[in-house]
């Protein structure tokens, strides 16, 4: 009588994680245990103690001593696939299989979406902010005609006011008035001499 079991599991890992997988087959009375991954295999006769493996991999690695488990020591996207686990004895065997599936790892993405949802935001406050500045600052620095012929305009009535002994009033007038009596001060002095 043969006897056949098999038992299907999937398995989603990060990338550079440990892998485990353990055979929960009984191998009492199994003649031979056998891994298999894509073309790579890796068997075990248990009545000659004897092993045969031709997993390329360092980091794939199974116990001489305990065959039912199967490590790998830092998951790859390479490692990803179908590994199946089957044990035979003398009336059939037992069969596993797990489908590996190597994701990147997550808190590298997480950085990057962190990244572009904050620094984004932040490089536009920021040029906006230049910008800002540069149009306050371009603005005062810059006159139009127009706008020195008022001064003009201000200035030569301050001073008319000054020179006749008006009364000028209001905060920024009496700047204007003071910066005029010195400059009325030095014209005078200047046309005496």
């Amino acid at each position: 009588m043969l006897l056949f079991k098999y038992d299907h599991r999937s398995m989603l890992v990060s990338r550079g994680d440990p892998i485990m997988f353990c055979c929960n087959i009984s191998s009492i009375n199994a003649t031979q245990i056998t891994w298999i991954k894509g073309r790579s295999y890796f068997t075990h006769a248990v009545s000659l103690n004897q092993t045969f493996s031709n997993f390329s991999s360092p980091r794939v690695t199974i116990d001489h001593n305990l065959p039912t488990k199967l490590s790998i020591s830092s998951a790859q996207p390479e490692d990803a696939g179908l590994y199946t686990c089957r044990v035979s004895a003398v009336l059939g065997f037992n069969s596993m299989k797990w489908n590996l599936t190597v994701s990147e790892n997550p808190e590298a993405t997480h950085w990057s979406w962190y990244l572009v949802y904050i620094l984004t935001p932040a490089i536009g406050l920021l040029l906006c902010g230049v910008m800002s500045v540069v149009c306050l600052c371009r603005g005062h620095w810059t006159r139009t005609p127009d706008e020195d012929l008022d001064d003009s305009n201000i200035m030569t009535s301050a001073l008319y006011h000054v020179q006749l002994g008006g009364e000028v009033r209001g905060a920024s007038a009496n700047c204007f008035v003071a910066h005029l009596q010195s400059y009325a001060a030095y014209e005078d002095k200047s046309h005496r001499e």
